[in-house]
């Protein structure tokens, strides 16, 4: 597939058949890509990776494409940590769409799991602090 100007169609249709190309096909189309920088709205996720998501799940893709993009500044990375978001938060429907909100509760026990153990490296990293001197009082172990 070969993206060319509008006033170049016609020279590269000639080159591509003159190196033995056979299936040669001129559409007024462009090739999806992401953009530059932050996403601005759901139209900038490309075609093919809107169509997979429900209105709520390409919401929650630029939230969490632009959250990770913002902190690294990276575009691999911030596009596969939207993609986890998404697979953490929606299950897929019949269809194949990301339109299924994952079960509440579920997501919440996660995000205190993940909480819980920062929380517990925290406080173990730092025995001085008052959380710890009573949790020392209070739990027998």
């Amino acid at each position: 597939m070969v993206e060319v100007p509008a006033e170049k169609t016609g020279e590269i249709f000639l080159l591509l058949q003159a190196a033995g190309g056979e299936e040669v096909a001129i559409t007024d189309m462009q090739i999806p890509r992401q953009p530059e920088g932050e996403l601005t709205s759901k139209e900038q996720i490309s075609p093919e990776m809107r169509a997979s998501l429900s209105d709520e799940a390409q919401s929650t893709f630029v939230e969490a494409y632009n959250q990770t993009l913002s902190k690294s500044n990276d575009k691999t990375n911030a596009l596969l940590n939207a993609w986890k978001r998404i697979k953490s938060l929606f299950d897929r429907d019949e269809t194949g769409t990301y339109s299924n909100r994952k079960d509440n509760i579920t997501s919440r026990m996660i995000r205190l799991s993940v909480f819980s153990s920062v929380f517990m490296k925290k406080l173990l990293d730092n025995p001085s602090s008052k959380f710890y001197s009573w949790l020392n009082r209070t739990v027998v172990v």
